[in-house]
């Protein structure tokens, strides 16, 4: 079984899928939860999936969006409930993990789903070598115990200081399979009546680079156009492109430098670097893209 199901003829997952697409180690069925439903906190720290939206299939194949106040209510507030009382009664760590596991994936709705391009698009933006994570993998005092919470991660640290995020770790995989039966029946319960689509089976998205070479314009090149592109909604891809781009010339996007009389500045410099890449075919295509990235906030000059 794979994790994609079709629905109106456009890649879905379904949002109970989306915890094992990386084995537990991103995204656990509360902080899906909460960023469905919106939660300023949890977005805080997961700042990609700002927007991200769920739906909700009908038994006659129509579809409509889930709002946010649901996910809260029934599902986030639910969670909490289970959570504490595994807390107060579990015999171990590893016993409480496991009936976690076992009982919190049935509390997110069933039937409800993300489209596949919207959510791998945040999932880039947040998991993968230029993302999110990778830019915040060293944090410090009260920061670092609510982002580990977000992650899922109490505990990984040894030395109480460092966060080392290893994209080779946030892989996501939709092949489901051998998962156990009983987490099966609960990805399809509400989805009986489409088929998965078995045409992309086993493939990973963008953000699960299973290493992380030094961030060369042919690196950039080959991250965004063999997998952002075929993947990922090709605008997405062209400002992923961009961001990364700018990280790999040691520039902040939300301080860049004034250019200076008679020399390129940095938007220069980036469109240079991809202007062999498919991702910018066309006149316009890059300064669009740029344009974009402004208006949205996530590209700024630096203030005097």
């Amino acid at each position: 079984m794979d994790a994609i199901v079709m629905v109106d003829g456009r890649q879905a997952i379904p949002v109970r899928a989306i915890p094992l697409l990386t084995n537990w180690r991103a995204l656990s069925p509360d902080v899906i939860a909460s960023i469905l439903a919106s939660d300023q906190d949890t977005l805080n720290f997961l700042p990609a999936f700002e927007g991200l939206r769920a739906h909700y299939l009908k038994p006659d194949g129509t579809h409509e969006p889930i709002q946010p106040g649901k996910w809260k209510t029934f599902v986030v507030q639910p969670l909490q409930v289970l959570s504490e009382k595994i807390e107060a009664e579990q015999r171990s760590h590893a016993a409480g993990r496991d009936q976690w596991r076992q009982e919190s994936l049935g509390k997110l709705f069933a039937g409800a789903f993300v489209w596949r391009d919207e959510f791998e698009s945040a999932y880039l933006r947040e998991y993968g070598p230029m993302g999110c994570h990778a830019r915040s993998s060293v944090l410090s005092g009260g920061n670092k115990q609510m982002y580990l919470e977000a992650l899922g991660q109490i505990g990984s640290l040894a030395d109480g200081s460092r966060a080392t995020f290893e994209p080779d770790d946030y892989v996501l995989d939709y092949s489901l399979a051998p998962l156990p039966p009983q987490w099966l029946e609960l990805v399809r319960e509400g989805f009986e009546s489409v088929a998965p689509d078995r045409l992309l089976a086993n493939q990973t998205s963008p953000g699960s680079i299973s290493t992380v070479p030094q961030a060369t314009p042919k690196y950039i090149s080959d991250v965004l156009q063999e997998g952002a592109e075929r993947l990922l909604q090709r605008g997405a891809a062209q400002e992923a492109a961009i961001l990364m781009a700018i990280r790999s010339a040691a520039q902040d996007p939300l301080s860049l430098p004034t250019n200076e009389p008679g020399r390129p500045g940095v938007k220069a410099a980036v469109q240079a670097t991809l202007k062999d890449s498919r991702l910018f075919v066309g006149k316009t295509t890059f300064k669009k893209a740029w344009e974009r990235l402004r208006e949205r906030g996530e590209i700024a000059d630096a203030q005097r």
